[in-house]
This record gives structure tokens, C-alpha cells and sequence, in this order.
């Protein structure tokens, strides 16, 4: 019996002896582990521009409308002429009409823009002796000059109502900066408007002593005459189609942090 007791105690002890060893070489293996789980929002830089132009500042058609043409020679002559052909149609310009129209553009924006401006007769009569004024300056230009004037006066006459919010690429280019970076109120769209007057000179009279005019588009008895005869025949009347094109693109950013690239 001595001896069957000894080797229940021995048992035992083998047992507690491997539960302790099995213990401490499961310390031996065991890991600190931890987790971390985060996020963050970037936000898509917004960009929504249009340009509008028209006779009405106050209803003005889209510059990227395919229905709508865009509606600049407009006018209100009716006496000693016939102001349109016919009911709905083309407005009819001869010397001695003028009248105005506006461009319009808005933008709301994360990012800045370089804004192009371009003007084109894309029509048959070349040459015709249309004068712009863009409101802000006193100088009549001829098409050629348009694009350039038109900037100028744009940029100048925004900046005096809302500084800063136009930066002229280059004096004499047709382009701009539209700034939308810093404005006070992000959410809000920026609105800028310019007014152009045209007219077809009756005579040179009428155009005074204006030291910008040259010998190009002085008004002439003879070259007024010309492109009426042209216009004669009903199958191919001349025709004036100012083409106006207003194209912004995303300017790229610029690290704040020194020795970087962009």
C-alpha cells in the first residue's frame, strides 16, 4: 500500500510539474499585439464656369450653346431701314447702326483659372468697318483689336469693384487670371460682366478726330458702298458673324513647402 501511495504522489507531482512547464513555455511564446484603425477625407476641388453673352445684360445665352446663337447685333433701327430680314430673322446693319452687347462669365471654384478671350469674324464680309468700344476705355478699336481691349477693360474694371479678383496674364495678351484661391466666401459663384459697344460709322464725322483710327477702317463713302453692292444678290448676301470664344483652364498648384517642384 506504501508503495501505491508513493506513486499516486509521484503522479501527481509529474502532473502539476507539467502543467507548470506548459505554463511558462506558454509565457515564453506569447506577443504584444495592438491595432489602429484611421481615415481622412479629401474633398474634389469644385469647377463650374460658364460664359454667357447678348444684347440684354440682364439675359444672356450660353457661349456653349448649340440651339441658342448668340445674340450681339441686335438693335432697335427700324426707320430708313429694314431692320431684320424678315420676321424672325438675321438683324440688318448698315452705316450708321450701333448698338451694345455684354459677355458674362461666372466661375465657382476650388482652384484658379487662365481665362482666354477671343474674337473672329467668321463671316463673308472681311473687312467691314466695325468699330468696338469696351466700356472703360475711350478708344474705338476694329476686330483685330477686340480680344486684347476687351481683357484690359475687363480686368481693370473688376478690380476696382472687387480687387484681386483678376490678374492680366500679359498687357498685351488676350488672357487672364480668374483667381477663386482665398475668396471670403467659397461657396458663393463670382459673377464678371463687360459691356462692348459696336457701330458701322456713318460717316467720319461721326467717328471725330480720334487718333486711333487708321486708314484700315476709317469710314469711306467708297468701301460702305462696296460691301453694299456685294450684298445684292439675295443668294449671297455678305454677312458679319462675330464668332466670341471664352475658354478657361485649371491653373496648377504650388507647393507652399520650399524646394518643391510645384
Amino acid at each position: 500500500m506504501k508503495n501505491s501511495s508513493k506513486t499516486v504522489r509521484a503522479a501527481v507531482l509529474l502532473l502539476v510539474l507539467c502543467m507548470i512547464s506548459t505554463a511558462m513555455m506558454g509565457g515564453t511564446f506569447a506577443k504584444y499585439t495592438s491595432e489602429y484603425a484611421g481615415a481622412d477625407t479629401a474633398l474634389i476641388a469644385r469647377w463650374q464656369f460658364e460664359a454667357l453673352g447678348g444684347t440684354n445684360g440682364n439675359s444672356l445665352a450660353s457661349l456653349d450653346s448649340a440651339v441658342q446663337p448668340l445674340d450681339l447685333f441686335s438693335h432697335l433701327y427700324s426707320t430708313n431701314i429694314n431692320g431684320q430680314n424678315g420676321a424672325n430673322g438675321d438683324y440688318i446693319i448698315a452705316p450708321g447702326v450701333n448698338d451694345d452687347f455684354y459677355i458674362q462669365m461666372t466661375f465657382l471654384s476650388d482652384v484658379d483659372a487662365k481665362v482666354t478671350v477671343d474674337f473672329t469674324n467668321i463671316g463673308s464680309a472681311a473687312g467691314l468697318p466695325i468699330e468696338y468700344l469696351v466700356e472703360g476705355s475711350s478708344n474705338w478699336v476694329n476686330e483685330a483689336g477686340l480680344e486684347n481691349e476687351f481683357v484690359k477693360q475687363l480686368v481693370a474694371n473688376t478690380n476696382t469693384s472687387t480687387p484681386g479678383t483678376l490678374v492680366a496674364a500679359n498687357p498685351a495678351d488676350n488672357t487672364f487670371t480668374f483667381k477663386r484661391s482665398g475668396v471670403a466666401d467659397e461657396d458663393a459663384l463670382t459673377t464678371i460682366k463687360q459691356k462692348v459697344t459696336w457701330r458701322w460709322a456713318f460717316d467720319a464725322a461721326e467717328q471725330g478726330d480720334d487718333a486711333a483710327h487708321t486708314a484700315a477702317f476709317a469710314s469711306n463713302d467708297g468701301t460702305d458702298t462696296l460691301f453694299g453692292d456685294n450684298s445684292a444678290d439675295a443668294a449671297t448676301r455678305t454677312s458679319y458673324v462675330l464668332n466670341v470664344s471664352v475658354k478657361a483652364e485649371q491653373i496648377a498648384p504650388v507647393s507652399s513647402q520650399p524646394g518643391s517642384t510645384t
